[in-house]
Order: structure tokens, then C-alpha cells, then sequence
């Protein structure tokens, strides 16, 4: 079939009309007439490096002039590609150098300027002196700059947008060439290592599809090029290979050309799915150039990253330099001339460095360092290297110079977790042969110089008395010197330590700035933290509880809340301190039978199931139970069967001073446990008193043919035939507290005891709920008798250490004991062992006490009835009646 040729060409018109207007639809993206290829440069982690002390090989000191020497080559390259170079900072750019601190970043915000950088991403150290000290918040652009802050998957919580301080991505132009950069953050890190009070209202998105929607809409809006500068980092080993979170990310992004990262103070020249990925080291010790080409096409081609080392040209006397960054860096110096005289405090005393003990010992200045490092950053134990702190302190003024002079390095504070084992590892390292003594916060300890190198540390303890855990973990705050297994520390290099190792980039000399300003006057004390001692044959332990009432469960039946107290987390503190200590004895002081659901249900209403507190008792493997008053309060039958019970789980009852009418012993008056030690056995003895006022709150009936003798008396009575049996070591067990001016009658007899009784090493008192961590009394001989009390209901426990070493008669003899409570607090977990015994008694109690029966008709309020009457305790009276 033929068509005429007008017919033809009539066709061809309206084809044309329509792919015109179809084409006009679509954003008009002009090709460049020849390729165009453009140097992309990254610096990252710069961390105010504007100059640093280099050392010559003949020992001189010398200024390393890294920004000057940096700004020479970067301007180098951008001369040759003058309209093409793209200059891109990856974040963490201004914290971490005197020169750089002190002037809150700006001489490095100039040093930007200067050299043209065209946007850096948000890094997490940015927010170290508070987000507004480096950053316009207003125009998300650094201070005085027009230079964009990146952060696209940075979340304001209360607004559900991105933060205002930071835009998610800028289009630049170059060469007529529109290039769009996002940028990121880590979201896994950063929630980590950012001071929490800084981001308590901030969200750290997941930035993968963040990214892949933002590269489309750059594209739509006419960039032929699209890169992603992330503060987010990888490594890279000798083979090649990478990982980390860049490299994670990089597999699942889409439509974007390369990848700068930074963070991990790595090396990194990669490609992930064909995309150049790179990190640029740190320091301003080298940079990062990539050359990507825009085809005439509209391709892009990328080319491999060429890190670029600079440090051999910065480390000479005379390096070549920017003169004009040079000048900035300079006048820096100048500028903190005025600052480093500034009086910021005085010294109420010679702060010295001298110590108190040889080989090793504290000193005044070390402890003070120490405990700034641990205030710090809130850690459990706070160390200090001796060889660290250069100058002392003499009493008087203190300058911004005096810390320069005490702390001239450019230490920061790192923190570490570490367990009690490993902490202790520490130590040994410091007090070995050859080791360089330390300077510690928040712990005490004892070493034996007569013993081998790496076993002569014993007696750790923390500041407040406690002893220190082997296996607990604690954090520990120290300097990125020691951290790194500087002065023979290689504990800290330990796989298991170090891969909890976390740089705040603090400089220690500016923490020691801060807290010499915020005590305005400083002063310290030698409190014995570092003592030479003989070490002991051996340490005998014992663990109390008192005043227990029923609680199994870490758990308030009256507000049906969880709550810190009970037998199963005192489990847990009993499990730790046996995987310490090879010799621990185990007493609870009664009070133990009485007031809670649990204990009611088992007294009065099922009566012939195994006692439940007998049972997790028995599993906790207590050696002693004393009797308390309320161990009365249902009877002598329901008192009896629980006796049993507990004898049954191989738990020894203990009152001395409660008689049956015969005058024979109700219950056992005293339980010796014998310690197989390699230096021989070792006997203890727990001798139970049980408060004599029972019968003045008591129903007699509860008690029928018993009587309670004074416990002074029966104390003088027991305690020789105790030694007579053979007990190295006696500790009193006493239901009793210490007597008080509020005593109506003679319920307290504690310091009775201590004062008026021979033989006694300690006694764990009871009865009144006092939390009694250490008091001391002398008995009649002058000897001490230390005194401690855990509260109740499980919420402490009282434990006492006694270190022990055979005489020259071949008797044991007491070195040194002391006692602590400790709180079952949020650090101590509930013992999953004891609370599955415990369930089937928890849930019969449950049931019981949720069972109906009755109505209220109206509020029964009690918050008034010691005021006025109340319908409660009309109620109360009426059953009573």
C-alpha cells in the first residue's frame, strides 16, 4: 500500500508536535561539549592538628607545621584544576589541640575558608563544646562562613524533621557543572559517644534510604554528579579487604558516584559495587583525591582514591607552607599567648608529686589528677600515669600555663570497660619489678613487694569500702597513653579491653582547666590508696543478710511494682563473691518468717509445702539462720515447722540466749565451719543472740515455755566455749541493733557486746533496719570489734573480709578485716535460678491474694490516721473488738 508523499510528510509533522511536547516535560540537563574531570579532595578528623611538637632525631623540639603544609598542597592541586576542584571536609575537625580548644575551633574555621572548602559533614565531636560553639545554627553554615554543615539522617525528635543546625545536602556548581553532596552520620555510633545531655532530644536515622530518595532528587534537580560525605568510617587491612559501617553502607546505596567517610581515623582506597569509597586518616596527615569525569554523554567516570601522605613534608624545620593559612595559624598562637596567664584557681597546699609509701605509693598531685580523669566522664575508676604529670603544683595562683607545664601532651581521656580481673591486672602492671607506680581514683589497694611480679596485689576495694568483683565489669577512665599500653600497661591492650576502648577526645589537661575552675580553691589529701602491706595466707569471708521479712522476689507487693531488694539478687552478690573468694560463710540474722504475701501464705495458709524461704535459702547454701522476734508471730507450731524445714536444707537455727523450761538450748546456740586452706584448716564461729524483749510485744502464748536471757551475759557464756572449740575466727550473729537514746526498753544490745565481751572479731547486728556499712568498738582487752548491719529486705548485705596469716606459733592470726554493705541496686540482676525455685510459691500467693472477698463500699483512707479518726481504723477497731 503507498501513501502520498503529503500524506507522509503530514504525519511526520504531528509526530514531531507531539515528541516536543512529551520532551518539554522532561528537566533539560545540558551535555558538556567535551568532557570535564574534577578533583574531589577530603580531609576528616582533622581535630584542630593546626601544628604540632615534632622531635628531631637529635632530640629537638620543633613545630610541625601541618595546616600550612596541608593548604600548600591542597591550593597546589586546585591550581591546576582551578574550576573543577571540589574540597570536602568528612567532620571531627576542630576538637582536640590546645591551639584549637582554646579558641573554640576558629582559627581552623578560617584555615577552611582560606583553602575553599565547599561543605563538611556533621562529625560527633562537633558536638563536644555544645553544637552552637563551631556551627551558625541559624544558617546551618560554620561560624562566620558560608561553608554548608551536612547531616541528612540527624533527626530533631520534638519536630520529626531534620535538625535545624545541619542541611541534609547542598548543589554546587562548578564549571557549569551542578554537583549535589549529601551528607551523613553514623546512626549505630553516634548515640554511643556523644555526650547524652547533647542529644536527648536527637534521632540518628538509618541514613540507607535517606540517601537513595535524596540521590534521585538531586538528580531530578539537575545534578550530574552526586556524592555522599559521611562521618561514618571502615578499615582497610594489607590485603585490600574493608569493612565497618561505611563499607555496609556503601553495599546498599544507590544512584550516587562515591563515598567520603571519616570517624575511624583509617586509611581506606576502595570501590563497593564499582563506587570509590574512601577515608582520608586523621590528623591532617594526608588527604583524599578522587578525580571523577562527566563524560560529553553524561556519563561519569570514576577513578581509583589516591590517598596522599603529607607527613614527611611537614616533618623538617623548614617546610614549605601557605603563606596565608600560615598567617592564621600564627596569629593562633599569638592570640593564646594572654590566655595561657590567665589565674583560673589556687592551691590551698604544695600540690606535689611526691609518694607516700616506696616502691609505690599515692601522692597528692595524682590523686587529684586521677579523680579529675574519673569525674570526667562519670566512670567507676579513674587512673593517672606518674611519669604524666611533669611539673607540682606550689600553693598559690594557678594558671591556664601551670596546666600546659603539668599536662604539656595532648593527652585525651578514654574510658574502657574492664572487668575486676582485669583491673587488678592493671595494678600488677604498675607495682611489678620494673613497673612505673600509678596514680588512682575510686579504688584502694594493697600490695606485697616480697611477693613475684604480677602477683602481688591483694585488698581491692572501692573508695566507698566495697570490695572489687573479679568478674563485675566496671568503667574505667584513663589517658589514650596509658590506654594504649603506654608505661608497660599492656593490660589495657587486652582483646577483651580494647575493643571497649572509646577516645572522648577530652584533652586531660583541659578536664584538669575545668575542674581547677570549678573548685576555684583545690587542695587534696594522701588517703592511703596505694599501700605496701604483707599479703595474708588467706581471706575468710562472710556475707549477712538481716531483716529479710519474706522478700524472695525483687519485688513490692504493696504497689505491685519491681523493686531492689530480695534473696534472688542477693544471690547474684552471693555467686560473685564465692567466684572471688575461695572461703565464704553465708548468715542471715532473722526476721526472716514475717511480711510479705509470699511468707503470710506459706506461714498460715499451706502449711505442709516445703517453706519457701527454707528452700531458696537451702539453694543459696546459707550456713547460719538466727532467729528474730517476728520468727514468733504466728506460733510456736508454724515456727517449728519452718526450724525444720531449714534444718532439712542444711541450715543451721542459732540462738544462744532462748531456753526451753529444762534449761536446755531451744535451738542451736553456735555453728563452727571448718576452712581447708593450704596453710591449714581454719575454723569459724557464728554465735546467734536473738533480742530479750520478745515478751514485750509478743502474745505469750507464741512463745510458751521459752525464755530469752540477756545477751551480754549468754555473749560471756558462749563466746569462751567457742574458742575452747577450736574457732580462729568468731562473729556474732545478734537479732539485736545498736542501742539508741529512743530505747523504751532494752530491745539493743549491740554495743553492749562489742564493749563488754572478749573474743568477739565482729558482729553482724540485726532488728532495727539500720544500714551500718563499718562502726568500730573496743572490748575489754582493747581489742577492735568491727560492727555492720545490712538494713532489710534483702535491699543490702553486710559483708566483712578477715585476712588471715598462720603466727610464728603456727596460730591464725588476724591481719586486717574490714566490712561493707553493699546495695543490691540496678548493677545486681536477680539470680534466674532462685526465681524459677521461687515461682510456683510465687504464684500460689498471687492467686491467694487476688482472690475476692468483699466489697468496699466507700474510700478506707489511711493518710490521716495518726491525725484524726479515720474509716479505716474504725474498721481496724471493730474487727479488732
Amino acid at each position: 500500500m503507498f501513501r502520498s508523499r503529503s500524506g507522509i510528510l503530514a504525519i511526520l509533522v504531528a509526530a514531531i508536535m507531539v515528541l516536543s511536547m512529551f520532551f518539554s516535560a522532561i528537566p533539560q540537563i545540558a551535555f558538556a561539549a567535551t568532557s570535564k574531570t574534577f578533583d574531589f579532595i577530603e580531609v576528616t578528623d582533622f581535630h584542630g592538628y593546626l601544628q604540632n611538637d615534632g622531635k628531631l632525631s637529635d632530640g629537638t623540639i620543633y613545630k610541625q607545621q601541618i595546616a600550612g603544609v596541608l593548604a600548600k598542597q591542597i591550593k597546589d592541586i586546585k591550581a591546576q584544576n582551578p574550576d573543577r576542584t571540589v574540597i570536602l571536609s568528612g567532620g571531627d575537625m576542630f576538637q582536640g589541640t590546645p591551639l584549637s580548644n582554646v579558641l573554640k575551633g576558629q582559627p581552623v574555621i578560617d584555615m577552611m575558608k582560606n583553602i575553599g572548602f565547599e561543605a563538611i559533614t556533621l562529625g560527633n565531636h562537633e558536638y563536644d563544646w555544645g553544637i552552637n560553639s563551631v556551627i551558625d545554627t541559624q544558617n546551618a553554615t560554620l561560624k562566620d562562613s558560608a561553608i554548608p554543615v551536612l547531616a541528612a539522617n540527624v533527626y530533631d525528635k520534638t519536630t520529626g524533621k531534620p535538625v535545624s543546625y545541619a542541611k541534609p545536602y547542598v548543589i554546587i556548581e562548578k564549571d557549569g557543572v551542578k554537583i549535589g553532596i549529601i551528607g551523613i552520620v553514623d546512626n549505630k555510633e553516634f548515640p554511643n559517644i556523644i555526650m547524652p545531655a547533647y542529644i536527648q532530644n536527637v534521632e540518628f536515622k538509618d541514613p540507607v534510604p535517606i540517601v537513595n530518595d535524596l540521590a534521585q532528587q538531586l538528580r531530578q534537580q539537575g545534578a550530574q554528579i552526586v556524592v555522599v560525605l559521611a562521618h561514618m568510617g571502615a578499615y582497610q587491612d594489607k590485603s585490600g579487604n574493608a569493612t565497618g559501617n561505611l563499607i555496609d553502607f556503601a553495599k546498599q546505596v544507590q544512584g550516587v558516584d562515591a563515598i567520603f567517610g571519616g570517624h575511624t581515623h583509617s586509611i581506606v582506597t576502595t570501590r563497593v559495587n564499582g563506587i570509590p569509597v574512601g577515608v582520608a586518616y586523621y590528623y591532617g596527615r594526608g588527604f583524599i583525591d578522587l578525580k571523577i569525569t562527566l563524560n560529553n554523554d553524561g556519563t561519569v567516570t570514576t577513578g581509583d582514591m589516591q590517598y596522599i601522605d603529607i607527613t614527611g613534608l611537614y616533618s623538617t624545620q623548614n617546610p614549605v607552607v601557605d603563606p596565608e593559612v600560615q598567617a592564621i595559624v600564627d596569629k593562633a598562637v599569638q592570640d593564646v599567648g594572654p590566655i595561657f596567664n590567665e589565674v583560673i584557681g589556687q592551691a590551698a597546699i604544695d600540690l606535689t608529686r611526691t609518694q607516700s609509701a616506696q616502691p609505690y605509693g599515692d601522692s597528692l598531685l595524682g590523686n587529684w589528677a586521677a579523680q579529675v580523669t574519673k569525674d570526667a566522664v562519670g566512670a567507676d575508676f579513674g587512673f593517672a600515669n606518674n611519669g604524666g604529670l611533669r611539673i607540682d603544683i606550689p600553693k598559690g595562683d594557678i594558671t591556664v600555663g601551670m596546666m600546659y607545664q603539668l599536662m604539656p601532651f595532648d593527652n585525651t581521656i578514654v574510658t574502657m570497660k574492664m572487668t575486676g580481673a582485669q583491673v587488678k591486672t592493671i595494678l600488677e602492671q604498675a607495682v611489678q619489678d620494673g613497673g612505673k607506680g600509678i596514680q588512682v581514683a575510686g579504688l584502694t589497694f594493697k600490695y606485697d613487694p616480697s611477693k613475684p611480679s604480677m602477683q602481688r596485689v591483694f585488698d581491692m576495694r572501692k573508695s566507698d569500702g566495697t570490695p572489687i568483683l573479679m568478674d563485675k565489669t566496671y568503667l574505667v577512665a584513663t589517658n589514650n597513653f596509658m590506654g594504649t599500653g603506654g608505661d608497660g600497661f599492656k593490660g589495657f591492650t587486652d582483646p577483651d579491653v580494647a575493643k571497649t576502648y572509646v577516645d572522648t577526645y577530652k584533652l586531660v589537661r583541659d578536664a584538669f582547666i575545668d575542674a581547677v575552675k570549678a573548685q576555684k580553691t583545690v587542695t587534696s589529701k594522701i588517703d592511703n590508696r596505694i599501700v605496701p602491706a604483707k599479703m595474708s595466707d588467706a581471706t575468710i569471708t562472710v556475707v549477712a543478710t538481716s531483716d529479710i521479712h519474706g522478700n524472695i522476689y525483687p519485688w513490692d507487693y504493696n504497689t505491685a511494682k519491681s523493686a531492689n531488694q530480695g534473696l534472688a539478687k542477693v544471690s547474684t552478690y552471693v555467686k560473685q563473691v564465692r567466684a572471688q573468694y575461695p572461703y565464704v560463710v553465708l548468715v542471715d540474722n532473722g526476721d526472716t518468717i514475717q511480711g510479705t504475701p509470699l511468707s503470710y501464705y506459706y506461714d498460715k495458709i499451706d502449711t505442709t509445702t516445703e517453706y519457701p524461704l527454707a528452700k531458696v535459702m537451702g539453694a543459696m547454701i546459707y550456713d547460719t539462720w538466727t532467729l528474730g522476734n517476728h520468727e514468733y508471730n504466728y506460733g510456736l507450731d508454724v515456727l517449728n515447722r519452718i526450724i525444720n524445714d531449714m534444718r532439712n536444707e542444711g541450715i543451721h537455727v542459732l540462738s544462744a540466749n532462748t531456753y526451753k523450761g529444762d534449761g536446755t538450748n531451744f535451738v542451736d546456740p553456735y555453728y563452727i565451719k571448718t576452712f581447708d586452706t593450704p596453710q591449714g584448716p581454719v575454723k569459724v564461729g557464728i554465735l546467734g543472740l536473738t533480742t530479750k524483749t520478745i515478751p514485750s510485744w509478743e502474745d505469750k502464748d507464741h512463745y510458751a515455755g521459752l525464755h530469752f536471757n540477756d545477751l551480754v551475759e549468754e555473749a560471756n557464756k558462749w563466746v569462751p566455749k567457742l574458742r575452747e572449740a577450736g574457732a580462729d575466727i568468731v562473729v556474732v550473729a545478734m537479732h539485736s541493733g545498736e542501742e539508741s537514746p529512743t530505747d523504751v526498753i532494752p530491745e539493743n544490745q549491740v554495743k553492749a557486746v562489742a564493749t563488754q565481751v572478749n573474743g568477739i572479731d565482729a558482729i553482724v547486728a540485726g532488728h532495727t533496719h539500720a544500714i551500718i556499712s563499718q562502726h568500730t568498738y573496743k572490748n575489754p582487752a582493747g581489742e577492735t570489734v568491727i560492727v555492720t548491719e545490712p538494713g532489710k529486705w534483702g535491699q543490702y548485705v553486710s559483708q566483712i573480709n578477715f585476712n588471715i596469716s598462720k603466727n610464728a606459733d603456727g596460730k591464725w592470726v588476724i591481719d586486717s578485716k574490714w566490712s561493707a554493705t553493699i546495695k543490691m541496686d540496678d548493677s545486681v540482676q536477680a539470680d534466674p535460678d532462685i526465681l524459677n525455685l521461687a515461682q510456683p510459691y510465687q504464684d500460689a500467693t498471687l492467686k491467694y491474694i487476688g482472690t475476692k472477698i468483699g466489697v468496699a463500699t466507700g474510700d478506707f483512707l489511711g493518710t490521716e490516721q495518726t491525725v484524726k479518726e479515720t474509716a479505716i481504723m474504725d474498721l481496724i477497731n471493730k474487727v479488732q473488738k
